[in-house]
């Protein structure tokens, strides 16, 4: 679920990318102040976004290696077929 702020979507999914709560707190907009970042970081909405984007993010990486290991698998077995191994 998205906050209704747009400037929280940016420092979620700064946060979500591994950037500190004060850089994410810069980036969105705000002027620098690490108590509200962090203040910021504790709000409910923004900590569900910060989630469920590294679970996007997880998934992702996930299936990627998914993919990789079958191809990986394939050519092995390709080669074992073809005498090359």
């Amino acid at each position: 679920m998205r906050p209704e702020n747009a400037r929280h979507e940016v420092f979620a999914q700064a946060l979500s990318k591994g950037k500190s709560q004060a850089k994410a707190y810069a980036e969105a907009g705000y002027k620098p102040s690490v108590a509200l970042a962090s203040r910021l970081a504790t709000n409910t909405i923004v900590m569900t976004r910060v989630a469920e984007l590294q679970a996007e993010a997880a998934q992702k990486a996930t299936d990627a290696l998914s993919f990789e290991a079958v191809d990986l698998f394939r050519r092995f077995e390709r080669d074992i077929a073809e005498g090359r191994w």
